[in-house]
C-alpha cells in the first residue's frame, strides 16, 4: 500500500496517559529521524502502523526504550506493539526482565513480554525461570508463561512437575498446567489418575482433565467407559466427558449416539454432542442442533446450534452453548472449555 511520509507529526494521538503515544514521542522521532511513515490508518484517519526509518527512544509506561522497525498503534491511541533495538531491561508487574519486544493491551497495560534469554519472574506459584514470553492480564497478573526449567506446582490435587505452559486466572489462581509426559493427579473423587493436561476453576478446583489413557469414569448414577477427558463442576461432580468413540445413551429427551456426553447433577446423562446432528424444537424455534442437554423433565437446558447463531449480538456455537432457564427463556451462554 502507499506509504505516506509525515510532515506534521501530530496524529490526534497526543494522549497524556501512561503507555499512550504522547506528543513528545513524535517530537522525539522528528528530532532523530530524517523521516518516518504511516503504513496504514484506521477509518478515522489515525495511524494503525508507523514505520520508523531509524531507531528512536520513546517513553512508555514501562520506561524509556529504544525501538525500531514497525510500531503498531491501538484504536484508542496507545502503542500496541514495539520491537526493541537489542535486548532492553524493562519493568513488568512481575519484576524487571530483559526483553526484545512488548505488546500492550488496547488501553495501555502491558500484555506480552518477549524475552530472548532466560529471565527470572515472580509469579503466583513462586519465582519461575521464564523462557520465550510471559503474558499479562490488564490488572497485571500473569496470564500465561513458558518456564525455562520444570516447576513444581502444588495444591489439593497433589504436586505436578510442569515444563510446558503455566496459565493463571485474573485473581492469580492457577488456570492450566501443561507438561510433557504424564503426571499423577488427585481427582475430586479421591482417586489418583495419570494425566497429560489439567485446567482449574478460579477457586482452585479441577475444571478439565485429559487422561493419559482412556478409563472408566464413575459417576453417582452409572459408569462411563472409554473416557479420554472430562470436565468437572466446582463441587467435583463430572459435567462432561469426551469418549474415544461415539456410544448410545438414554437421556431425559431421548436416546442418542454421542462421542461427548453431558451429565446431570445426579450423574445421569443429560445429553451431549449428537451424531448425526438433529433438529429440535427449542424455545427459540426449530433448528438443527450439534449438541443438546436436557433437564430431568425433558426440557432443553442448553444447546449448541449446528451453525453459529447470533442472538442479541452474542454468537452461540459449539464453544458457547445457549442456556435456557426453567421458563424456557434464553438466559445467556455456557462456555464449553473442552471445545
Amino acid at each position: 500500500m502507499k506509504k505516506i511520509v509525515f510532515v506534521v507529526l501530530v496524529l490526534s494521538l497526543s494522549l497524556n496517559m501512561a503507555g499512550a503515544i504522547e506528543r513528545n514521542l513524535f517530537e522525539t522521532v522528528r528530532d532523530q529521524l530524517a523521516s518516518h511513515q504511516v503504513d496504514d490508518r484506521y477509518d478515522d484517519g489515525t495511524a494503525r502502523f508507523v514505520w520508523l526509518n531509524e531507531p528512536a527512544t520513546i517513553e512508555l509506561s514501562i520506561g524509556s526504550v529504544e525501538v525500531q522497525g514497525l510500531l503498531s498503534v491501538s484504536p484508542s491511541g496507545y502503542v500496541s506493539t514495539v520491537d526493541f533495538v537489542g535486548p532492553q531491561w524493562i519493568d513488568t508487574p512481575a519484576g524487571t526482565v530483559e526483553s526484545i519486544g512488548v505488546t500492550f493491551h488496547e488501553n495501555g497495560p502491558l500484555k506480552i513480554v518477549h524475552t530472548g534469554d532466560t529471565q527470572l519472574l515472580t509469579t503466583p506459584v513462586g519465582e519461575v525461570a521464564l523462557l520465550e514470553y510471559v503474558r499479562f492480564f490488564e490488572n497485571g497478573v500473569p496470564e500465561e508463561l513458558r518456564p525455562a526449567e520444570p516447576v513444581v506446582v502444588a495444591g489439593a490435587f497433589g504436586e505436578l512437575l510442569v515444563d510446558e505452559v503455566i496459565g493463571f486466572h485474573p485473581n492469580g489462581t492457577v488456570r492450566s498446567l501443561q507438561f510433557t509426559g504424564e503426571q499423577v493427579l488427585l481427582m475430586p473423587d479421591g482417586t489418583q489418575r495419570a494425566v497429560v493436561l489439567v485446567n482449574f476453576h478460579d477457586d482452585g478446583t479441577i475444571a478439565l482433565v485429559q487422561f493419559s489413557a482412556p478409563l472408566i469414569l464413575e459417576t453417582a448414577n452409572l459408569p462411563i467407559s472409554n473416557v479420554a477427558a472430562a470436565a468437572y463442576r466446582r463441587d467435583g461432580s463430572p459435567d462432561l466427558a469426551l469418549l474415544t468413540a461415539p456410544e448410545r445413551f438414554a437421556t431425559p429427551g431421548g436416546t442418542f449416539t454421542m462421542p461427548v456426553v453431558v451429565f446431570l447433577p445426579d450423574g445421569g446423562v443429560a445429553g451431549g454432542v449428537l451424531v448425526p446432528p438433529q433438529s429440535f424444537t427449542t424455545p427459540l424455534g426449530e433448528f438443527p442442533l450439534l449438541a443438546v442437554a436436557f433437564r430431568p423433565d425433558g426440557s432443553i437446558e442448553r444447546a449448541a446450534p449446528l451453525e453459529p447463531r447470533v442472538i442479541d449480538g452474542v454468537e452461540y456455537s459449539i464453544q458457547r452453548w445457549m442456556l435456557f432457564d426453567d421458563n424456557g427463556r434464553l438466559a445467556g451462554g455456557v462456555e464449553m472449555s473442552m471445545f
